[in-house]
């Protein structure tokens, strides 16, 4: 199995890695602005969007390689940051600053997944008609 990458993308995506990186470190030193919290859900929403479109940029770095299981295939890009994430929010329970939130899990696999599905669907749209 030899994974071919796209120079582009896989720019945008060690970029954004690091912009997340930054969010994550300051979320476990305590650090996150506290102006945040004025806005609902704000939580929910940045684990949604955040970890959803690091799983899009993933896809597009790897040139939406996916790995084929017995008939069963699934991207390789969505499937790293999915584990990434479990292994993130895994981890929060070792810290003092951190809890452990099936919520977060959930809008972090959630957001993964919404994003794949809209590339997929702008894909078939894209694709010549028969």
């Amino acid at each position: 199995m030899e994974i071919s990458f796209n120079k582009r993308w896989t720019w945008y995506f060690i970029l954004y890695l690091f912009f997340c990186v930054v969010i994550a470190v300051n979320a476990y030193r305590n650090g996150l602005p506290a102006e945040l919290s004025v806005i609902p859900y704000y939580d929910t929403m940045a684990h949604f969007l955040l970890i959803g479109w690091l799983g899009f940029l993933a896809h597009k770095a790897v040139n939406e390689h996916s790995l084929t299981v017995k008939n069963f295939s699934i991207a390789l890009g969505p499937l790293v940051i999915a584990f990434l994430s479990i292994m993130d929010e895994s981890c929060q329970t070792l810290s003092p600053n951190r809890t452990f939130s099936l919520l977060d899990l959930s809008m972090n696999l959630s957001g993964i997944l919404f994003f794949y599905i809209v590339n997929q669907y702008r894909n078939y749209r894209k694709s010549p008609t028969e």
